[in-house]
């Protein structure tokens, strides 16, 4: 996030040290998630973990780009989030996102286990893997035998 906040700072030629007091990414990063832990236990969050084939790219292209100002129409950012995170850097705010989702997953399985008991995640199987990840790929030279339906 230090990152980030310093790539929009170079966008908008905002001097990080007249805001932060600092141009160091990590200790920018530190703050800000410093300012995200205290946006997070002000109210109420759902917690959702969720899995599939690329489930971290997926979901990220569902809710858009971290920065509001950059995310696309149609994501859940690029609807309802308004924010911006040079304005909430001024504030010492975290940059409120209405949605927050693992950007890999390593940190999407160190998330899961902050949030979550393993008695709270119900493995389940969809219906149609068996058809589409199995049925689906047989052929007769893999099975030795001509497969029908």
């Amino acid at each position: 996030m230090g990152e980030k906040t310093l790539e929009t700072y170079r966008e908008y030629n905002i001097d990080p040290v007249e805001i932060l007091g600092t141009t160091d990414a990590l200790a920018i990063g530190q703050k800000i998630k410093e300012w995200n832990y205290r946006y997070l236990t002000l109210g109420p969050v759902m917690a959702i973990a969720l899995e599939g084939i690329h489930a971290v790219d997926t979901v990220r292209k569902l809710i858009g780009h971290t920065l509001p100002y950059k995310a696309t129409p149609g994501t859940i950012r690029g609807d309802f989030s308004i924010n911006a995170p040079d304005l909430a850097n001024v504030v010492g705010s975290a940059c409120k996102n209405l949605v927050h989702a693992s950007g890999t997953t390593e940190e999407a399985e160190q998330e899961i286990a902050n949030w979550f008991s393993l008695a709270e995640l119900v493995a389940w199987q969809r219906t149609d893997d068996f058809v589409h990840f199995v049925l689906g790929e047989l052929t007769e030279t893999q099975t030795g035998k001509e497969y029908t339906q």
